[in-house]
C-alpha cells in the first residue's frame, strides 16, 4: 500500500483494487471501487487523473499472477498493461525515473518501460534478492531497498547499479529521504538506519525487534515516526538516540500500511485492522502523531 502525492493539497491512496481521494484537510475521503480484481502494492500518479499501479493476484490453487495496470480516470477504471505469471514474482513497488517507469518485485525482478507504460522490458540487476521499494531521491540518483539488507544504488538513471548492504542485514521493507543526504531505511526486525552523507554510512537507530515496519515519515531535522505490524507507532524527537510508543486503541493485528504528513503538524495514517481483507480506517493527526483521530473507515464487502 503506497501513498502518491499529487500536490500539497490532493492525495491518493490506493489499496486492496480500491482508490480513495481526498483533499486533504478539506473534504471527506471518496471511495473509487476500480475494475480489477488484484491486490494493488503501489502506484505512480503523473496527474490527479493518470495513474499506473502495480500488484498480483494471489491464489493458493495456482502460481502468483503480478500485474501493471493504468488508470486515466482517477481510478475508477484501470486497463491491463502487463501481467507475468513466472515464478510467483511478486510485484512490490514503481517508480518514475526520469522519462521511464521502473518496477521491482520478488526473486531480483525488475521491469523498465516508457512512462506511458505500454511495452515493458526485463532488467537484470544482477541478484536474485526481493526487491521491496524503489524511489528516486534525487536526479541522478536511484536507490532499491530489499531483502538482507540489500541497497541497490544507481548513479546514472538506472543504467549501471552499485550492491550494498545496511546493517546486519535485516531486510528492507522501504526508506524516506529528507533531501538528497539525510535518509533513514527501515524493515524486520525493527531495523531503521539513517544516513547524513547520501547512502555511503548508514547508523544504527533501531526500535523493537519484535515488530516490522512498513513505512515511515521525517518531520523535520530531529522528528522521525516509523510504523508497523500490531499496532505499532514510535516517534524519536532526538533523531534516533531514543524512542517513545505512540499508542491509540485498535485491535492487536492493525497494521499501519502508510503514513504520509502534510506539513510540520498534519498528518494521515491508513491501517488495516484486524487482520488481512479486514476493515481499513484512515486517521489523521494535527500535532505531529502525538495524538491520532479516525477519519474514514472503509468496510470491504464479501469477494472485494
Amino acid at each position: 500500500m503506497e501513498f502518491t502525492l499529487l500536490d500539497r493539497s490532493r492525495l491518493l491512496v490506493v489499496f486492496l483494487c480500491i482508490s480513495c481521494w481526498a483533499h486533504a484537510q478539506l473534504t471527506p475521503w471518496q471511495l473509487v471501487s476500480g475494475n480489477l480484481d488484484f491486490i494493488i502494492e503501489d502506484g505512480y500518479f503523473s496527474s490527479p487523473d493518470s495513474g499506473i499501479v502495480v500488484g498480483n493476484f494471489y491464489d493458493y490453487r495456482q502460481d502468483n499472477v503480478a500485474y501493471i495496470a493504468r488508470t486515466l480516470d482517477r481510478g475508477r477504471q484501470y486497463e491491463l498493461l502487463f501481467s507475468d505469471t513466472t515464478n510467483s514474482i511478486f510485484l512490490r513497488s514503481i517508480a518514475s525515473i526520469g522519462d521511464d517507469l521502473i518496477c521491482v518485485g520478488r526473486f531480483g525482478t525488475a521491469y523498465r518501460a516508457n512512462r506511458d507504460g505500454v511495452q515493458w522490458h526485463r532488467l537484470d540487476l544482477g541478484g536474485q534478492e526481493d526487491l521491496n521499494f524503489i524511489r528516486q531521491v534525487r536526479e541522478d540518483k536511484i536507490l532499491i531497498a530489499g531483502e538482507r539488507g540489500l541497497m541497490l544504488e544507481s548513479n546514472d538513471g538506472g543504467q549501471t547499479w552499485k550492491r550494498r548492504f545496511v546493517g546486519s542485514r535485516e531486510e528492507l521493507t522501504g526508506f524516506v529521504f529528507a533531501d538528497a543526504e539525510n535518509g533513514r531505511c527501515f524493515g524486520y526486525a525493527g531495523a531503521v538506519y539513517k544516513t547524513a552523507d547520501g547512502k555511503k554510512n548508514w547508523r544504527n537507530i533501531s526500535v523493537d525487534k519484535a515488530i516490522r515496519i512498513n513505512t515511515a515519515v521525517i518531520i523535520d531535522a530531529e522528528t522521525f515516526l516509523v510504523a508497523g505490524e500490531e499496532n505499532t507507532i514510535y516517534k524519536t524527537n532526538d533523531s534516533g538516540r531514543s524512542w517513545r510508543r505512540m499508542y491509540f486503541e485498535a485491535p492487536k493485528l492493525t497494521a499501519h500500511k502508510a503514513i504520509r504528513f502534510f506539513d510540520d503538524s498534519y498528518g494521515v495514517l491508513v491501517d488495516w485492522e484486524g487482520g488481512f481483507l479486514q476493515d481499513i480506517k484512515i486517521y489523521e493527526t494535527f500535532d505531529q502523531g502525538e495524538h491520532w483521530q479516525l477519519d474514514t473507515v472503509v468496510t470491504l464487502a464479501s469477494g472485494q
